[in-house]
């Protein structure tokens, strides 16, 4: 069966097996990405990781008899160009730009290890981000959507999302001990592994806080927002799991 014939549930059901047993290694391109992917493994969290594996599979798959050599610019500005249109062409510019730019690193990897005399990637514009209109929540806004939570847990939760600025996945992380209550801090993780101390002067913050692990008998390794049971038969939260991603878009 060709590439093209492929419905794009059989090519990202092919990568993803790929990518779990490591067959996309025996291809020429595979070995490089293999050993690219070593010497980023200091660099790269692992969902980090696990992204840029999941991309450079798709490309040593694409160009499955192909070696690195056979990239080399003008000719290999058109391949990587076919790629990225194949795989993200009528995608949103930030959904093409991310795999872009871990494709130019791999090449940029190459140029620098001496494999390639040129960059294919270097011509290659990324997709043009649009302008997006946004508004601010007014502070009566912001009031009523805080009190339309019904539990105090998810109050607390969306005081840390309007009032701190927390990107979501940062929010996902917290556990009831990265609360600092004397000094009134709390130790954020945020995304690509950075570590930040956010101050919250607010003193109500910090009595909802108390009060809510009286009333639920919070633990410090207890997450904030935690994973609920999806058995129809026994609901009830998983304290030490952190709350799914579906879960906490709702």
């Amino acid at each position: 069966m060709s590439v093209d014939a492929l419905t794009l549930a059989e090519a990202t059901r092919i990568v993803r097996e790929a990518t779990r047993d490591k067959s996309y290694q025996a291809t020429p391109l595979g070995e490089e990405v293999a050993a690219y992917l070593r010497s980023k493994r200091k660099r790269l969290t692992e969902i980090s990781a696990d992204r840029y594996e999941r991309t450079l599979a798709k490309l040593a798959y694409h160009f499955a008899d192909l070696e690195p050599k056979d990239f080399e610019p003008p000719v290999g500005t058109e391949r990587v160009e076919e790629f990225m249109e194949h795989h993200w062409g009528g995608k949103k510019p930030a959904t093409y730009n991310q795999p872009l730019s871990i494709v130019s690193d791999f090449f940029k990897w190459q140029v620098r290890r001496g494999r390639l005399h040129g960059d294919p990637t270097l011509p290659i514009e990324p997709a043009r981000k649009r302008d997006v209109e946004r508004e601010v929540f007014s502070a009566d806004e912001r009031r009523a959507i805080i009190a339309s939570a019904d539990e105090l847990r998810d109050r607390v939760a969306l005081r840390l999302l309007m009032d701190y600025g927390l990107r979501k996945g940062s929010l996902q992380k917290i556990r009831f001990k990265h609360f600092d209550h004397v000094r009134r801090r709390l130790t954020v993780f945020s995304k690509g592994g950075k570590v930040r101390r956010l101050p919250i002067p607010d003193s109500a913050f910090w009595v909802d806080l108390e009060r809510l692990i009286l009333d639920s008998g919070a633990e410090g390794h207890h997450y904030l927002l935690q994973r609920v049971r999806g058995n129809q038969s026994r609901q009830g939260p998983i304290p030490d799991q952190p709350m799914g991603k579906h879960g906490l878009h709702l």
